[in-house]
């Protein structure tokens, strides 16, 4: 079956995400400085999702679901700790009014990105695509009787 073009986009997002933490792993390396950052990891799953191996779509759920409780956790507890929260994002350390905007900002964005890779990964063409043999939320043929034995 044809690859769906949502695989192919969480595929090139998972790729870039863990190329730029190979990045920030490299630079870290130069400066003397040793940083341990397992999104190099996503790599690995962008490129399995992308030639539809089985396993990668759990993997990226599960990944998926790490941001997503991150995110959670970020919304919940930043209204009583915002002012202790550091926002530093791609070099640029934000102050005021904007650090609170970006936090929750970025938050919302993460989640919302979140549901719809969960809901494409869940998709039917998702599971045909990833060939497995029913497809989530099929019907299933299941004898009433089973359960009275």
């Amino acid at each position: 079956m044809k690859r769906p073009i949502s695989i192919t986009v969480i595929s090139i997002l998972f790729i870039v995400a863990g190329g730029w933490a190979g990045i920030q792993i490299v630079l870290g390396l130069l400066n003397d400085h040793i940083i341990l950052n397992f999104n190099i990891l996503m790599i690995l799953i962008g490129l399995a999702l992308l030639f539809g191996t089985s396993w990668s779509r759990g993997l990226a759920k599960f990944w998926i679901g790490m941001y997503a409780l991150a995110a959670v956790s970020i919304l919940v507890l930043y209204p009583f700790f915002g002012d202790s929260f550091k926002v530093d994002m791609f070099g640029v350390n934000f102050t005021g009014a904007s650090k609170h905007v970006v936090a929750l900002g970025w938050s919302f964005s993460v989640l919302i990105l979140a549901r719809w890779m969960w809901r494409s990964l869940s998709s039917n063409d998702a599971a045909l695509f990833f060939g497995d043999s029913l497809p989530p939320h099929a019907e299933q043929d299941v004898d009433p009787n089973i359960l009275l034995k």
